[in-house]
């Protein structure tokens, strides 16, 4: 089941709040799901930022990798 366009924004800020997560694990098997579901991970979130900068900010590289390679597509 993909994801509705009315829902995108808000699915795409889980995926920022993902990558932010301290427990790094928990968060890749939330950006897995999202990915999975259908987010774009290039679209934008509630808060303006896209799924990327917000891996950046945190710092977590594997996130970063994960979404340039899901961006891709």
């Amino acid at each position: 089941m993909g994801v509705h366009d009315g829902d995108m924004a808000e699915q795409v800020q889980l995926l920022c709040e993902a990558v932010a997560l301290e427990d790094r694990e928990t968060g890749m098997a939330l950006v897995e799901q999202l990915l999975a579901e259908g987010v774009d991970p290039n679209a934008v979130g509630v808060d303006g930022e896209r799924p990327l900068d917000c891996a950046v900010g945190a710092g977590h590289w594997e996130a970063v990798s994960r979404l340039m390679d899901a961006g891709d597509g």
